[in-house]
């Protein structure tokens, strides 16, 4: 079976950014796509993206389907037995996911804090795990670590409605 997912990672910036020295912001990739402040392609950016072949937009190892001045969605396609450890391209200084966010996870030593959905008749040894403390705004790397799952399937996240064009120029 073939799960594709997406998630959604909201943008924050930690603190207020300020100009400095450091190298400009390449806002651009390829010929036609053009993302909006924090982002961009180069190390002078505050939030720095991936320019893939044919303009793709890439965090890490992952596609970007669509960025907002203050968000991205990333399509997290179902992998069986991938390391928890590659959350870790979705985390930066200044961006991290939500917790609106569920992960679906595989390798569980232990029980995992449910999203209040069954997911052993569809998917096997599959557990979704979902921030519980709703004042908590993000999920870190520790959270996902504390359920003692060492796989992570895919994630999903319900309620992104906004623009949904790559282009926000």
């Amino acid at each position: 079976m073939i799960v594709t997912a997406t998630m959604v990672t909201i943008i924050f910036l930690l603190s207020s950014l300020e100009a400095t020295d450091s190298p400009p912001c390449n806002r651009t990739c390829g010929t036609q796509t053009k993302v909006q402040y924090p982002f961009g392609f180069s190390p002078g950016c505050e939030i720095e993206l991936n320019c893939a072949n044919n303009a793709n937009i890439q965090i890490g190892d992952f596609h970007v389907l669509n960025v907002t001045s203050d968000s991205i969605l990333v399509n997290i396609p179902g992998k069986c037995n991938r390391s928890i450890d590659i959350i870790k391209q979705l985390i930066g200084k200044n961006y991290a996911p939500t917790s609106t966010n569920s992960y679906l996870l595989q390798n569980c030593t232990g029980p995992v804090r449910g999203c209040g959905i069954s997911l052993r008749d569809l998917f096997g040894n599959v557990s979704c795990y979902r921030e519980e403390n709703r004042g908590v705004e993000f999920t870190t790397y520790e959270a996902l670590e504390k359920t003692y799952c060492s796989s992570l399937f895919t994630s999903i996240a319900v309620g992104f409605v906004e623009n949904q064009s790559t282009n926000s120029s």
